[in-house]
């Protein structure tokens, strides 16, 4: 792969050809704190990745429903990021969120969360995820795949740009 990858909706891209990750949109430490504290209010695990020294690290505590499992289960032998259980150390920032759960919990969580200031500040995407579950993706706002990629073709003059979604 030649060109730079949009990751995780846009919150950060791949330069395959700089072996870096040249753009990344954190989640603020405020919102972040407000996620992992309601998380834990409502008893929800979730997969949260961070960027450290140029590697992505997927921080996870333990899986709990087959939901969980199966997506640990099809990307541990990930050679693009590492699975790290526990929590998510205080001086990493947060770029990423994704929370497997039941559709009335995922419910539950996006209800509570758009009562907050929190709620402005991240970009909220469910749908189902198979089996009963449903799964919540969680982004700093202004990241955005189509920003991304028109920022990329942009940059680089491209005449054709190849893209995958999920």
């Amino acid at each position: 792969i030649t060109y730079p990858m949009v990751l995780m909706n846009g919150a950060s891209v791949y330069d395959f050809i700089e072996k870096s990750f040249t753009y990344t949109h954190f989640i603020d430490n405020d919102t972040r704190l407000y996620l992992d504290n309601k998380l834990k209010e409502l008893n929800m695990q979730s997969f949260t990745y961070t960027i450290n020294e140029n590697t992505l690290h997927c921080y996870h505590n333990k899986l709990v429903n087959e939901g969980e499992k199966n997506y640990y289960n099809n990307r541990k032998s990930f050679s693009t990021y590492t699975f790290v259980r526990g929590l998510v150390p205080n001086d990493l920032q947060c770029v990423f969120y994704v929370i497997i759960d039941l559709k009335e919990n995922i419910e539950r969580f996006i209800g509570e969360l758009k009562e907050t200031e929190y709620y402005q500040k991240v970009d909220v995407v469910s749908y189902p995820y198979g089996n009963g579950y449903y799964y919540l993706k969680l982004n700093e706002v202004s990241a955005g795949k189509e920003v991304q990629i028109e920022r990329i073709y942009n940059e680089n003059k491209h005449d054709k740009l190849v893209s995958f979604v999920s």
